[in-house]
C-alpha cells in the first residue's frame, strides 16, 4: 500500500468553493460524454456509406500486392475505386457536419455556457461559507449565447470542421497501405481501414470537447469579470487524471482579465477569490505528486528525469511553459526533456 506524504491539505478539508467546483466538473464530463456518444453514433452512418467503397479498393491493392506490385501512397492516389470513396467521403463528411454537427456542437456551447454561468455564481456564493454572500450580478442567457458558435481562433464551426476530411481520408490510406505491406488479411485490412476512418471522429470529438468546454470555462471568467465581488481566479485540477502541465499548475492564480488556458478536451476549473475572504486553499497538484509513492512517481515522469529530479530536487514546475497555436490558443505543456 502507497503512503501519502507531505499531504497539507486533505480532500476532506478543501473549502466547499473547491467542493463545489468538482461538482459541476462531474456533471459537466457526464453531460460531455452524452453529447459525444452521439456524435460517434451518427458518424456511424459516415462508416455505412463508404464500406462498399472500401472494400472495393482494398480488393483492387490486394490484386496488385498479389502481382508483385509494391503498394505506394501514390498508386493508391490515382486508382479509379480511390477516387471514388475520395469524392463520397467528402460528400458524407460535409453532410454529417452541415445537417448534424455544426448545430449539435453550438447547441452544446449554449448548453455549457449557461451551465459555466451557473457554476460561477455558486461558487461566489459558497466562497462566503457561513457568511451572507453580498448581491452580485448574474449574466443571462442571452450573453452567454454570444459566447457560442465560435472556436477559440475566432472561426465559425465549419471552417475548422472541414479539415476532419482528411483527417479521416489519410487514416484509411495509411491503413490500406501498412497493412497489403505487412500481408494482413482482406477483413483485417478492411476493418483496419474503417478505424483509420474514425482518426476523422476523433477530429470532430477533439474539436466538440475542446469549445464545449471552452465555451464553459468563458462564460465562469465572464460571471467573474461582472459579479463586481470576484479579484481573479485559480486554476484547480483533477489530478488524477491530468497532463503533467497541468498537474504542476494547479493553483495558478489569474487575474479578471484574463482567461483560464487548458489543453485540447482539458476539464481545469476556475476558482474564484472573492472580496472578504481569504484565497481558498487546497492540496495542490505538487504536493499531491510529492506525496505518490517512488515507483508512481516514476512510471509519470519517466525513468530518466525522475532519477534526475531525485539528485537534484528541482522544482518540477519550472518545467512546465505555455506554447500557442492559431487552432487550440495557449496551452500548459510539461517539457520531460528538461
Amino acid at each position: 500500500m502507497l503512503i501519502r506524504r507531505n499531504v497539507k491539505i486533505s480532500r476532506l478539508s478543501e473549502p466547499r468553493v473547491v467542493t463545489v467546483m468538482r461538482e459541476y466538473r462531474e456533471a459537466m464530463k457526464a453531460r460531455e460524454l452524452e453529447v459525444l456518444r452521439d456524435m460517434a453514433k451518427h458518424w456511424m452512418m459516415i462508416e455505412r456509406r463508404v464500406n462498399g467503397d472500401i472494400a472495393a479498393l482494398q480488393l483492387t491493392m490486394a490484386q496488385k500486392a498479389a502481382s508483385g506490385k509494391v503498394i505506394t501512397q501514390q498508386m493508391i492516389w490515382r486508382e479509379e475505386r480511390y477516387r471514388i470513396l475520395k469524392g463520397n467521403l467528402a460528400e458524407a463528411i460535409k453532410g454529417y457536419n452541415r445537417d448534424y454537427l455544426v448545430g449539435t456542437i453550438s447547441d452544446a456551447q449554449k448548453e455549457f455556457g449557461w451551465f459555466g454561468v451557473q457554476a460561477a455564481a455558486d461558487s461566489i456564493r459558497a466562497s462566503y461559507a457561513l457568511k451572507i454572500s453580498p448581491e452580485f450580478k448574474v449574466l443571462n442567457r442571452e450573453a452567454v449565447e454570444t459566447m457560442a458558435g465560435f472556436l477559440g481562433n475566432g472561426a465559425p464551426l465549419n471552417s475548422l470542421l472541414k479539415n476532419e476530411y482528411p483527417e479521416a481520408l489519410d487514416g484509411l490510406t495509411d491503413a490500406l497501405m501498412h497493412g497489403v505491406a505487412r500481408g494482413a488479411s482482406s477483413s483485417q485490412i478492411a476493418v483496419e481501414m474503417a478505424d483509420g476512418l474514425g482518426m476523422g471522429l476523433e477530429k470532430a470529438i477533439t474539436i466538440a470537447s475542446t469549445e464545449t468546454n471552452r465555451t464553459y470555462r468563458s462564460a465562469i471568467a465572464q460571471e467573474y469579470r461582472e459579479s463586481n465581488v470576484v479579484t481573479g481566479f485559480r486554476r484547480l485540477v483533477l489530478k488524477a487524471g491530468a497532463c503533467l502541465g497541468c498537474l504542476f499548475l494547479d493553483g495558478e492564480k489569474f487575474d479578471l482579465q484574463s482567461e483560464l488556458d487548458d489543453h485540447p478536451r482539458g476539464h481545469c476549473q476556475a476558482v474564484p477569490e472573492v472580496i472578504g475572504v481569504g484565497a481558498p486553499q487546497w492540496e495542490k497538484g505538487a504536493d499531491w505528486f510529492k506525496g505518490l509513492g517512488a515507483d508512481e512517481q516514476e512510471a509519470k515522469l519517466g525513468p530518466e528525469l525522475f532519477e534526475k529530479w531525485q539528485k537534484e530536487g528541482f522544482d518540477l514546475s519550472s518545467l512546465v511553459s505555455k506554447s500557442h497555436s492559431e487552432e487550440w490558443g495557449s496551452t500548459p505543456r510539461f517539457n520531460a526533456g528538461g
